[in-house]
C-alpha cells in the first residue's frame, strides 16, 4: 500500500535491488532532482534528492529533462525558466563539477555521455547539437557538414567511439573523437520513439513503426551500422518505451508490459504484466520510467500520479512477474527516468562493480586501479601493467580478488596522438647574412615525442635576396605544423657585406632601465617591439639621429626591435632585457 492506495494482492518477494529514480519536477519550481532506493540482504536505503543534498542547496534543477552518467561523473539537464540548465557532476557522489546558466537558449531536451570526459545536448529549440569537453569545462558546437541535425531528438546512445542520435525517421552518427555528425542512417522504419543498446548482440535496436503497425528495427554497430529488416509487431499501434532484457526485448502498451523472446522469436499476444500504480495513461511509465536490468530481466516503472509529489515506483521480477517491491519518494515529482539493478539475496558477499568507462590519451596513460564491493569489503583491481602506450586499441583486464573468489572486468583504452608539434619560439626572429648563407633549422615540442627539428626545401643559399622561409615540423604519426621566417642574403664579389639603407645603433643591450638607439643621421622611422609570442609590446614614431626607450616597463626577456622608414626599409635587432 502506498500512501492509503492499494497497489496489488501480488506479494513481494526478497531480492536485492537499487533503483535510481529521475524526478522531472515542476515548471518554474526548481525541485527536479535525482532519488535513490536500495535493499541489501533485507535492509533498506533511501536517498532523497541527491543533487540538492550533496551540494547543501534549497533548490534542484527546473524541470530535469535527462540525466546520464558514466564512469564517475554524470550530467542533470534542465529545461524550465530557471537559469540553471546545466550541471555537471562527480557520480555518484552527486557534488558539482560545474554548471551552465547561460548560452543554452530555452535549455536541453535530450543528453548523453560516451565517456566521464565526454557529453552531448541537444536543445529544447533548434537543431543544433552541442559538444561539452568536462575536462576543459568548454561546450561547443557539433560539426554537421550535410545538415544531418533536425528537430524532434527522442534518444542519444553512446557506442563504440560514437553517439548515435535518433529521430523520428534516421538515425544520425556523431564520431566522438572529431566532434562530426558523419551519417544518416535510415532504419525503414517511421515514427521511432525509442533507441536501445544491446551490448550483448552489438547492436542498437528501434522501436517504431511500418505503415500502422508497430515494427522493431535492428542496427549492427560492428557491421557498419547495417540495418535489419523490421520485426512487425502484428496488432501493437502504441508500443513504446523498448528496453533490453537478458536476450529479450520489452516494450510498454497502455498499461501493460509486453516480452519479445529474440531466441523465439513470436509477437507475444499475452502481457507479462499489467500496472498496478495509481495514475492514468497519461503518467503511468511517464515519459521514458521504465527500465529494464539487462543482466537479470527484472524491471521497474514509475507513475507521475497526478504530477505532483510523491513519484510512485514498482520493481518487478522479470522471471515470475511477481512484484519485487513498490514504494514512493515522498518528494518526487513527475518521475521521467529510472535505473535499475538487481540481484540474489545472498548469505555469501556479493561482488559490486561499476561500468569502468573507455580512457583516451594522446601518447600514453598511466592507470588509476578501478574498485569493487565485495559486501562490506572494498577491493582494488589488479592488472598487467598501469602504463598503457603504444597508438591504436588496447583491453586490459582488471582482476578483483577476496580469498579464493575473484572476479574480472574488461576496460577499452584508445591511444591516439592527434596533436601537432609546437614550435619552441612563437616568433621567429629575420635572418640577414652574405652569400652562401646557410640556416640553422628551428626545433619544436612535440606532446609524445618531445624535441621535432625543423625542416624546409633548402638550408644554403647561394644567391641574394629576400626570402620567406617555412620550416615545418612534422612527428611520427604525420602531424604537422609550420612557421614562417625572413631571411635577406646579400652577395658582393669582394665578400664584403653591402650595408644596409637602414642602419641603427641599439645599446647597452642587455639593458635594463633604458636603451638608446642612434642613427647615422636624422631619421624618420617606425620603432616596434615584439616579445617572443610575436605580441607587439611597444611602437611609437622617430624623427630623431638618437633616442632613448625607457625599458623598466618590460618584463625581463628577449625581444625584436623592429625600425621601417619611409620607404619600407627594415632593419631588426634582438634585445635582451634584464633586471
Amino acid at each position: 500500500m502506498i500512501c492509503g492506495i492499494t497497489l496489488g494482492a501480488q506479494a513481494q518477494v526478497p531480492k536485492n535491488y537499487s533503483l535510481t529514480l529521475v524526478a522531472e519536477g515542476n515548471f518554474g519550481t526548481p525541485n527536479g532532482d535525482i532519488y535513490k532506493t536500495s535493499r541489501v540482504n533485507g535492509s533498506s536505503t533511501v536517498q532523497q534528492a541527491l543533487f540538492r543534498t550533496a551540494n547543501n542547496m534549497t533548490t534542484g534543477i527546473d524541470v530535469l529533462q535527462d540525466f546520464d552518467y558514466n564512469g564517475n561523473k554524470a550530467i542533470l539537464c534542465g529545461k524550465g525558466a530557471q537559469p540553471l540548465k546545466l550541471a555537471v557532476v562527480n557520480y555518484p557522489a552527486m557534488d558539482t563539477v560545474f554548471t551552465v546558466s547561460s548560452g543554452l537558449g530555452a535549455g536541453i531536451q535530450r543528453c548523453g555521455m560516451v565517456s566521464p570526459h565526454k557529453a552531448y545536448l541537444f536543445p529544447a529549440t533548434g537543431a543544433v547539437m552541442r559538444y561539452v569537453d568536462i575536462d576543459n569545462q568548454t561546450i561547443g558546437n557539433v560539426s554537421d557538414p550535410n545538415s544531418y541535425f533536425s528537430n524532434g531528438v527522442h534518444s542519444m546512445i553512446g557506442y563504440n567511439n560514437a553517439m548515435y542520435v535518433a529521430y523520428g525517421n534516421k538515425v544520425v552518427k556523431i564520431d566522438t573523437l572529431t566532434q562530426t555528425a558523419v551519417s544518416s542512417i535510415n532504419p525503414g522504419i517511421t515514427a521511432i520513439n525509442t533507441m536501445v543498446k544491446d551490448t550483448a548482440n552489438n547492436c542498437l535496436w528501434l522501436l517504431g513503426k511500418s505503415g500502422t503497425t508497430n515494427a522493431l528495427v535492428k542496427i549492427s554497430v560492428n557491421n557498419g551500422d547495417a540495418v535489419g529488416t523490421p520485426i512487425l509487431l502484428t496488432g501493437f499501434t502504441n508500443a513504446k518505451l523498448l528496453r533490453v532484457g537478458p536476450n529479450k526485448l520489452y516494450f510498454v502498451s497502455t498499461n501493460k508490459f509486453y516480452m519479445y523472446d529474440l531466441a523465439n522469436p513470436v509477437v507475444p499476444a499475452t502481457p507479462i504484466h499489467t500496472s498496478i500504480l495509481p495514475g492514468s495513461t497519461a503518467s503511468l511509465m511517464y515519459d521514458r520510467s521504465f527500465i529494464v536490468d539487462p543482466v537479470s530481466g527484472d524491471f521497474a516503472y514509475a507513475s507521475a500520479g497526478n504530477y505532483v509529489a510523491p513519484g510512485y515506483y514498482a520493481i518487478v521480477n522479470g522471471t515470475d512477474s511477481s512484484v519485487i517491491d513498490t514504494g514512493n519518494f515522498e518528494n518526487a515529482a513527475i518521475p521521467n527516468e529510472l535505473f535499475l539493478r538487481t540481484w540474489p539475496v545472498t548469505t555469501t558477499p556479493a561482488w559490486d562493480t561499476t561500468s569502468l568507462p573507455p580512457l583516451f590519451a594522446e601518447c600514453a596513460i598511466n592507470l588509476i586501479a578501478p574498485t569493487a564491493n565485495y559486501g562490506t569489503q572494498l577491493v582494488v583491481g589488479t592488472t598487467d601493467s598501469m602504463m598503457i602506450s603504444g597508438q591504436g586499441n588496447h583491453t586490459v583486464t582488471w582482476k578483483y580478488v577476496s580469498g579464493t573468489d575473484s572476479i574480472t572486468q574488461v576496460q577499452y583504452i584508445t591511444i591516439a596522438d592527434t596533436s601537432a608539434p609546437v614550435p619552441d619560439m612563437a616568433l621567429l626572429f629575420p635572418l640577414s647574412g652574405t652569400c652562401p648563407y646557410t640556416l640553422i633549422p628551428p626545433t619544436a615540442t612535440d606532446n609524445c615525442e618531445g624535441s621535432i627539428t625543423g625542416t624546409t626545401d633548402s638550408l644554403t643559399f647561394n644567391t641574394a635576396g629576400n626570402y620567406t622561409i617555412t620550416w615545418t615540423y612534422t612527428d611520427s604519426l604525420g602531424n604537422s605544423r609550420t612557421q614562417e621566417q625572413l631571411l635577406t642574403v646579400t652577395c658582393e664579389q669582394t665578400g664584403i657585406l653591402k650595408p644596409q639603407a637602414l642602419q641603427a645603433k641599439v645599446y647597452p643591450n642587455p639593458a635594463d632601465q633604458l636603451i638608446h638607439i642612434a642613427f647615422e643621421s636624422k631619421t624618420q622611422a617606425t620603432l616596434v617591439i615584439y616579445n617572443l609570442l610575436g605580441q607587439k609590446v611597444w611602437s611609437q614614431s622617430i624623427h630623431a639621429q638618437a633616442i632613448s626607450l625607457e625599458t623598466g616597463r618590460l618584463s625581463e626577456g628577449i625581444y625584436m626591435l623592429e625600425l621601417t622608414n619611409s620607404a619600407a626599409e627594415r632593419y631588426y635587432q634582438k634585445i635582451i632585457i634584464k633586471h
